[in-house]
């Protein structure tokens, strides 16, 4: 996949003798998005409508924990933990289950959103929402490529003003 992006200040350059016990097997590796509140981790949800405003469900994206082979770093990989992507009343972001304690990491307002990018190859995709502060970045397994095409669907045309799901 052409032009990595950096990692993000959430994910970890870890060794491969790691990656086993962070991604174990079995896990299911899907991108999904959730059929109600519970199939979120615990505080993801009020955290994003604290971040966001008004969260529907349908507006959620579970992105699961997923590690990438490293160019830049012999015998590491890059882990990305798992994240709940979220598209609100006021903009779009990013929680994330990550040291030093899972919490909003990345947050773009509507107004401020510059580009929504997205770049697949192989079994990896990247999704990334930039905007004049912050950047929302995604990386997942594109297993789950079908829904997170209509999650950024969904996302640009609640940018360009449509109105969004929540009730």
């Amino acid at each position: 996949m052409g032009g990595q992006f950096r990692e993000a200040d959430w994910e970890l350059v870890v060794g491969h003798d790691l990656v086993a016990r962070l991604l174990p097997a079995g896990v299911l590796r899907a991108v999904r998005r959730p059929a109600d509140v519970a199939w979120l981790p615990d505080g993801a949800y009020p955290a994003l409508v604290e971040s966001l405003g008004c969260v529907s469900l349908a507006d959620l994206l579970v992105v699961p924990a997923i590690a990438w082979p490293a160019k830049l770093w012999r015998r590491r990989s890059l882990y990305s933990p798992l994240c709940v992507a979220a598209i609100g009343e006021r903009g779009v972001g990013l929680w994330v289950q990550a040291l030093p304690a899972p919490s909003v990491r990345a947050r773009v307002p509507f107004e401020e959103i510059v580009a929504v990018e997205q770049r697949a190859g192989g079994r990896r995709g990247v999704l990334v929402v930039t905007g004049q502060s912050d950047t929302v970045l995604v990386r997942y397994d594109t297993d789950g490529q079908a829904v997170v095409n209509a999650w950024t669907r969904q996302l640009q045309l609640q940018a360009a003003g449509r109105d969004g799901n929540c009730q």
